[in-house]
This record gives structure tokens, sequence and C-alpha cells, in this order.
């Protein structure tokens, strides 16, 4: 497996053999699924497992591990084909035609309330695709934004699947991609942007006071350009090194403040499902109580987090929108050749990562390599 001999040392990622084994075992725990702790030699999973092993690597060479392209062979049988089929794609789709397209948008940031150090937030993305056409090696474009979008932010990068034969940028910010797609739901690409604003910004002040108690004040301002819908938004509060906490007293301008039911140490702010359509805004003023002589020896604590700091992190997610306005407009599809199909797309934006840390606090703060030490 181990190409050059053994006096080289060449980096593990480069020995193509290992990739290959590594691929395979990965495939075969796919294949294999979940298997009860009374399994034995007898399993019948286990025997259909030599066929996958058959098929993914014929002569002990892997071919083709992909879980999916295997099963599908094992299962089924193809009538006789006029045009050579790839061994990505064994067997031709029967039934309703149907294409569907689902665009997941992320965002990360941390806000620091300090004008020393700035804010820093980054968009993500990932564009789902299942092809169900019925076709030999039908060919799929698509663009990722609408052309008629006059605010859409073109990717800093795009990373596509290995079945994407062309990539178009007409304009900044429109992309066209050619593909012929899998059997299989598939990534057809992921990429990152950059946006001028965040869609929501916080501010947080947390005081510890005497005999166990915390003052606290929360304020969020939702970005004017921000779809006003959401599927939920809520902001949790820890409080690590405390033991649990209890909420004396609460005002709140929208929603309700509780302990959560899966950490004591934890308080859920539910905003709900939209802001105030006057101010946009929202605040949170509480007073609590902790009980340090009860000790949760069984939670993870978080060891930076003691005195003044700590933090709150959002989460919320919005559906049919997107921060970078990426889309998969269903007009501008295109099938080669032609036939009848049903498309269907979703887009989402979620809070992956999206922490406010305390005012009066330290904070974790990630600083680039200087360039002089930049080797």
């Amino acid at each position: 497996m181990v190409e050059g001999g053994s006096h080289l040392r060449p980096p593990l990622i480069k020995i193509s053999g290992l990739s290959a084994g590594f691929s395979l075992l990965l495939g075969m725990a796919d294949f294999l699924g979940e298997l009860p702790s009374t399994v034995d030699e007898m399993h019948p999973k286990l025997a259909e497992l030599y066929y996958f092993v058959s098929q993914a690597a014929p002569f002990g060479t892997p071919k083709d591990t992909n879980p999916a392209t295997v099963r599908d062979i094992m299962t089924k049988q193809s009538p006789a084909l006029t045009h050579k089929q790839p061994a990505w794609k064994p067997n031709i789709y029967k039934g309703k035609s149907s294409l569907y397209f689902a665009v997941k948008e992320q965002i990360r940031a941390v806000q620091y309330d300090d004008l020393k150090v700035p804010n820093v937030w980054d968009v993500y993305g990932t564009v789902v695709c299942h092809a169900e056409l019925e076709h030999t090696l039908p060919e799929v474009s698509v663009n990722l934004y609408s052309p008629t979008h006059s605010k859409a932010t073109p990717p800093e990068t795009l990373v596509t699947h290995p079945c994407v034969q062309a990539i178009e940028s007409a304009s900044s910010v429109k992309c066209k991609l050619k593909f012929t797609p899998p059997n299989e739901m598939f990534v057809l690409c992921q990429y990152s942007a950059r946006v001028m604003h965040l869609p929501i910004k916080g501010f947080y002040q947390m005081k510890e006071k005497e005999n166990n108690t915390i003052d606290l004040l929360v304020q969020l301002k939702l970005n004017e350009n921000l779809k006003n819908s959401f599927s939920h938004c809520f902001v949790n509060l820890p409080f690590f090194n405390r033991g649990p906490v209890s909420v004396s007293e609460c005002l709140t301008s929208q929603g309700n403040l509780s302990v959560s039911t899966a950490d004591p140490r934890v308080l859920v702010w539910n905003i709900g499902q939209k802001f105030p359509s006057k101010t946009l805004e929202v605040i949170l003023k509480a007073t609590l109580r902790c009980d340090p002589s009860k000790k949760l020896s069984s939670l993870q604590q978080d060891e930076f987090c003691i005195g003044n700091n700590c933090y709150i992190q959002v989460y919320f997610k919005i559906a049919d929108y997107s921060l970078t306005n990426c889309n998969i407009d269903s007009k501008t599809v295109q099938v080669t050749p032609s036939i009848k199909y049903k498309i269907n797309s979703v887009t989402e934006l979620q809070a992956s990562d999206y922490k406010i840390w305390n005012s009066h606090g330290d904070a974790v703060v990630g600083f680039p390599v200087p360039t002089f030490l930049d080797l």
C-alpha cells in the first residue's frame, strides 16, 4: 500500500494507498450502519458486507467505495443500455423526474463591545442537490444567484462536487454550474462570502454582586435589511462555575426567560418569531441568584468563564432567506436533453456560533499572526 519503499517517509496525505484504504473503511462503516451490541459472525449484515467489498474493491483494489453507488449495483438490475454507463452511475433512474435543491447558509460571529477589538463574523453555505432524472447521463445547469437580484454577494471561495463540469461567471454575482448528477443526494457546492453588516447586533452587561447575586442586561438590535420572520430565535445565557441559577427578578420587552431543562446553569430567553416592527429591538433585564454549594461535577465547566468573564449565545433560523441572496431560481434551471420534471428548492439562514461577550469582563480573542512571524 505504501509507494516508494519503506526508506522514504512521504506525508501520509500523499500516500494514495492510505487514502484509498481509509475511504474503503469509511464506506464499509456507512454500509453496515449501527449494529446491535450482540452481533455475531452469523449476522446477515456481515454476509452482505462480503458482497459490498467484492463490488467496492474487486481483487483487493478499491474501485468505488461510495455506499450509495455500490448498494445500487447490488440491489438493482439495469436493462440493456444503448450507451455506456459510468461506474459512478451504474443504473438509470425510472420514475417521475424531479430535482431538489437546498441552500443552507450559516453565520458565525463574535461581538466584544470593545473599541480595541473589532467584531468578527463570516458566512458560509452548502448547496445540496438530489436529482432523479430519467436519462442515461442528463446534464443540469443552474444559477446560484437570481440574475435580477442587485444585492447578491458573490462568493469569496467556491468548492464544487467532482461531477461539476463547468463554472460560468457572466458577472460579479452570477454563478452558473453545469453538472451531471449522481443518483444519490450529494453536496453540489460549498461557499464562503463576506457580508457588510451583522444580522443581529448585541450588547451584554453582567456584574456579580454580594450574596451570590447577578445583575444582567441584554440588548439585541435586528438589522433593518434582515427578514423579520424567524422559525426560532432564542438566547442562551450560560453561567459556569457558579452552580445552578434561578431568576429573582426579570423584565423583558418581549419573550420569556426560563432555566434550561437540560442544564441548570443556563438561562434561555425565548424571543419568539419576530422582533418589534417599530424598534427592531428587544431588551432583557434580570437579577439572578446562584447556589455554588451545589456541585455539578457531571457537567462540563469552562475554566475561563469565572467572575465577569462570560458570554451569551444567540440562535436563530430564517426560512426562505440568505444573507448572500444565494438561491436557486427554478426559471434558470435547465436539463439536457429536455424532459419534464418537477423542481423543489428551499433556502434557510441559521446561526451556528453567534457569541456576545460581557462588556465588563475579559473575552477570548483570536489575533492574526504578525507578518514577521508568518513563516
